[in-house]
């Protein structure tokens, strides 16, 4: 039976450390599996001939995708994914009352961007979130000159915070700036290097799909392939931030498998 394979399949990882499993991967866009016999070559000083001797075999699994999906991505590079600590807050109601309330939280998150100062009576900007500290909050212009806090009404090179809303003076109408700053009350996940955990982890993987008939594409049969043991080797680099969105890559080496257990089971459905 020929087939023709015209979508790459689904993924499922299973990490044997604890048992949990990773289905939402991202955005598929190709899947290679490559099996490879790796030999020994011996001079032989009485033949024409050199002696070629199998002494391993080795596969791979080169999966590239679209999309990016952290929790994931930490998986496969050994990323520790942060457990997030209960904390008392404070939060804003719909009645416009603050009350306290019981949160998980993994820490704040740095946010960096550009504004202008528009030409209203004001001459403030509204943060999207809200800083931890107004003290905290940095300012720099055009040619990177730092703005100085300030708790009074703002002078030149000097802002005002109220909440989320940063004052300036009326000298800087039409000036652009850009603020950083440590954001509370965002619900974040984090993952963090450990440079003491140096083991990889070890998954059971699956891709399952469809494959067609090679005369009738209109024919299609579910088939899949599981691999008792892999690993995550070479480069995983996340997508490069840029306008054009682009994939990323990584490679699972398959490894000896489990007593009694195949290293690679192929199936297919037969019509």
């Amino acid at each position: 039976m020929d087939v023709i394979y015209k979508k790459p399949g689904h993924v499922e990882l299973v990490r044997y450390r604890d048992g949990k499993r990773f289905l939402k991967v991202g955005v598929v866009q190709s899947i290679a599996i490559s099996n490879s016999a790796e030999n020994a070559v011996v001079a032989d000083g009485n033949s024409s001939f050199d002696r070629l001797y199998g002494i391993c075999f080795s596969s791979k699994v080169d999966i590239t995708l679209n999309s990016f999906q952290q929790k994931f991505y930490s998986a496969i590079t050994n990323l520790i994914e942060a457990q997030p600590k209960a904390i008392t807050a404070s939060v804003l109601t719909m009645g416009g009352l603050m009350s306290e309330a019981e949160l998980l939280d993994c820490g704040t998150m740095r946010v960096i961007g550009e504004y202008g100062v528009p030409p209203t009576i004001k001459h403030s900007i509204t943060l999207p979130k809200t800083p931890v500290s107004p003290c905290d909050i940095a300012v720099c212009d055009d040619n990177n000159d730092p703005l100085v806090y300030t708790e009074e009404e703002p002078g030149d090179g000097e802002f005002r915070v109220v909440g989320r809303e940063l004052f300036f003076n009326a000298s800087a109408t039409g000036k652009m700036f850009v603020v950083a700053y440590d954001a509370t009350g965002i619900d974040i996940g984090r993952s963090q290097m450990d440079d003491q955990r140096m083991s990889n982890d070890i998954f059971k993987l699956t891709i399952a799909g469809e494959a067609a008939l090679q005369n009738n594409e209109g024919v299609t049969m579910l088939d899949a392939v599981t691999f008792d043991r892999v690993m995550a080797v070479s480069e995983a680099a996340s997508p490069v931030r840029q306008k054009e969105p682009q994939g990323w890559k990584f490679t699972m080496q398959v490894l000896s498998p489990r007593r009694g257990r195949r290293a690679m089971d192929f199936i297919i459905q037969n019509l």
